[in-house]
Order: C-alpha cells, then structure tokens, then sequence
C-alpha cells in the first residue's frame, strides 16, 4: 500500500465493475516450494525486466508458526515463473508484516526473528536484481535507551538482550519507506513479558553499504506493554510526519507512556501529537485495544481513521490537532461505535469518490462496513452501511481509473475473494465472488493492479484472477 495506507490503487484502467462481473476468473496461482505461506501483501513492480521478466512479484515466507522457512522470492507476474528465492533461515511466530521496496536502489526491506520469541530481530536488505543480501545485512535491531520501565536495568532500557528478565519483541507492523529511511514498529511476540512498543527508523547508506540507525521511540520507556499491532497495517505518513497506533497498558505523560492511543511523531521520530480516549483505562484492562488496527489518510485532507478498534469503535482525527487527552469526554472529531468488540484485523481502506470520500474496515465477526467522509461538514455520514453476506473479516484494497470505475477487493479469511461496485452501497453484494484454496495466514490483502488480482493464501499459494 502507499505511504498513506488509504490501499487505493487510482491508476487501474483494464478493471471495470462491467467487466469484473462477466469476465473475470482464475488464472492460475503458484505453490511457493518452501510449502510456507507469504501472510501479507505482495509487492508489484512493473516494467523492471528482470532477467527477461516484464512484472514482476516480490514476497517472502513468514507463516504463523515458530521455526518455519523464511525465503524472499521474486516471481514474474505474468507466467508465474520463480525468478529467484533467497533463504533466510528458520523463523518465529507472528512475523506479520509485509516488506517495502525503494525504487531508488531496487533493494527490498523486511524484518527477520529468527526460530521462536527468544529469537533476535534483524533488518534485512536484498538487491532485488541479483536475489542476494545487501552488505550488512542481516543487520541486529538493537538500542538502549533512558527508562525505568519493565525489564530496566539501572536506568536503562535495551531492546534486546540476553539478560533476565529478557525483553520480548516482534514487529508486526508492515515496513514504510519516506524520504529514504525506513521505517516500522514492534510489539510483543506471542503474549510472553515484558515488552514495550517501538518505533525505528534506518536508512541504507549506498557509500558505506552499512545500515544507520536514524531514530528509535519507545512508547513505554518508564511503564509497559504498549505495543505497536496495527493488525500487520503499516505506520502510516503524509511525507512530513508519521502515524501509528498503539496497545494496551498504561497511558501517562508524565511518565512518557503512550499506550492506548493514536500518535503523530515527525521523521525524526519525535513526539508532535498525540489522541487517547477518555475510557482508555476502562478499555486497557479489558484488553480492548486502541492499536487493533493502524490508521489509514484520507486522500485530499487533512483527517485521518483510525480503527476498527478492539472495542469495535471507529475514530475520526484531525491530523493537524489529534486532540490530546480529556479525561472527561473524547477529543476526536468523531467516534463511531460500531459494535460491543472486534477481533483483530480489519483495518481501513479509503478512497475519494468526488463529493465524498468512501472508507471500509471488515473486521472477524463483523459486517463489513462502509461509511462516507463528508469533507464540506468534516464528518463520517452514520450509520454506516454494511454487507452480512460473510462476517468471517479479511483485507481490503480499492482500485480505480481516477475516481472511476471504482472496485471494493475483499479477501476473505474464510476462502473467498469479493468483489463490489464501489459505485453502489456496500449492502447491494458482491458483483463477483471467488473461490480460494483458503483465507490469508495472517492479516493478507489482494494486490490489485495492471488487470490483474494476487492473493496471498494461507495454504501457500498465490492466486491469480485476471479477464479472460
């Protein structure tokens, strides 16, 4: 997705909802050898011609289990043909995120826990013509900071080590890209304390051919817990200033502690703005957090969504004033209840149709929901709409030629892909609905693009539909 996580592809021009709905079907798919499946979304470049591919598919193995095979391939869009795999060793659970490209120096990004939650964290670069690792790579994610949160130490807060009590910590947030550094988050790995959250930042220096560190923020550094989920959503960023969400635990500014809210840090990573509900505490302890899903912008202004939260809530934010704390009542714009609770997953797609902007979240158990973004009142329509047709949840992408044409993508965890006119309320149905080998092994989106639709399936497979 782009760096605003709106996951609008607005330059699609063979897909129409016509053409959708009477011709399109299965092309074929692909089973990755390692029999191990990719849980996110897969990364397209066009027009690369490597080694005499056109298109050409970037991915890598993660699974959702501890010691499974880890590999980066790179596979033509087209025929489906394996480019190249590189292995990267056993990996840990719950490695969720997808992987991020710069164009620039066609190096492909992700991070790599090996074996299990005991495992370190690593940054990873891979030269995307040749398949082979960047120098320096793979690269520990390490750093000590001032704090006498859990599993300090004399003041002093590492991010990994091999000491006791041994902090955990996973990213599970997809990787960004901006200005050159890149950028992502973690939590913990599989319930296992103490962990904090973190966001970091590196950039890949061409000269030296070494990763340097840029910035690192830790949400908790004098408490616990607040983990960076989002849902494998990555942080997401205007170009001035990022934004991410956060987990249960203890929320206090005195402290620097930050969890149960919606930041804005600028790419420096510091601190710029911030939003907590009123019931944060009520809502922490029961486990119901903010962070269930990351934030998605809003094209053409200057707000934000953020949710579906684990207490099935639904925020509106003004990027330019998130509004802080209140511990009296809520200081978004808006807060939509859309439901008692929701699992995790569901995370917000957007795009802009003309008058109003269109925004859909699909969380497990739930319908999926489509609300409207009125920009002249500043304010999502209620109540929104919503399609019973499978509550099972899964990834959504939106693709249109401009602001036409407009098609709503769902892949569903039960096994199925959707497709709906965006043009029309989400409660009219699917226009065409596909059958799966299985759902996403994680959190999995479609990507959608040059006419054609990659499904990442659990069973570890890559799906292929396109016109016939």
């Amino acid at each position: 997705m782009e760096n605003g996580r709106s996951g609008w592809n607005s330059q699609e021009t063979s897909l129409t909802p016509a053409n959708v709905k009477s011709n399109l079907a299965q092309l074929g798919s692909v089973k990755l050898p390692s029999n191990t499946p990719c849980t996110t979304q897969i990364l397209y470049w066009e027009n690369l011609n490597l080694k005499g591919s056109k298109n050409v598919l970037f991915c890598w193995t993660n699974a959702d289990r501890n010691n499974a095979n880890a590999t980066a391939f790179a596979i033509d869009a087209d025929s489906l043909a394996i480019i190249w795999a590189k292995y990267i060793g056993p990996q840990a659970l719950w490695a969720t995120h997808a992987p991020v490209i710069d164009e620039n120096t066609k190096a492909l990004y992700f991070i790599y826990k090996n074996n299990d939650d005991n495992g370190f964290n690593y940054l990873i670069g891979i030269d995307i013509m040749t398949g082979q690792m960047l120098p320096d790579s793979p690269k520990l994610i390490n750093v000590t900071v001032p704090g006498t949160g859990d599993a300090s130490v004399n003041g002093q807060l590492v991010f990994q080590n091999n000491g006791n009590p041994r902090i955990h910590q996973n990213s599970r947030t997809s990787l960004l890209l901006v200005n050159g550094l890149i950028i992502f988050g973690f939590a913990h790995n599989s319930d296992s304390f103490p962990y904090h959250g973190w966001i970091f930042s590196y950039r890949y220096n061409t000269q030296t051919m070494k990763f340097e560190q840029q910035g690192v923020f830790c949400t908790t550094p004098n408490a616990g817990l607040g983990g960076v989920w989002q849902g494998g959503q990555g942080i997401s960023s205007d170009g001035k200033s990022i934004y991410f969400t956060t987990g249960n635990g203890d929320f206090n500014p005195a402290k620097e502690s930050w969890s149960m809210a919606v930041m804005k840090l600028d790419l420096s990573l510091k601190l710029v703005d911030y939003f907590v509900p009123a019931k944060w505490k009520q809502w922490s302890n029961g486990d119901a957090d903010v962070g269930n899903c990351g934030t998605a912008l809003i094209p053409n202004s200057n707000y934000l969504v953020a949710g579906i939260t684990k207490y099935g809530g639904f925020y509106l934010l003004d990027s330019t004033n998130l509004g802080k704390f209140n511990a009296q009542k809520d200081t978004c714009r808006q807060f939509i209840q859309v439901a008692g609770g929701a699992s995790p997953g569901g995370n917000p797609v957007v795009y802009n149709a003309g008058s109003v902007s269109k925004i859909y979240a699909w969380s497990p158990g739930l319908n999926l929901f489509e609300f409207t973004f009125d920009p002249a009142k500043q304010l999502i329509n209620t109540p929104p709409i919503g399609w019973n047709g499978d509550t099972g949840g899964g990834g959504l992408f939106i693709t249109s030629n401009g602001q036409n044409n407009a098609i709503l993508w769902a892949f569903g965890n039960r096994g199925k892909l959707y497709a709906f006119d965006a043009s029309r309320p989400i409660n009219a149905g699917p226009i065409f609905t596909g059958n799966l080998p299985s759902g996403p092994s994680s959190w999995g989106w479609p990507t959608v693009v040059n006419g054609k639709v990659y499904v990442p399936c659990g069973s570890g497979s890559i799906v292929v539909f396109g016109l016939h």
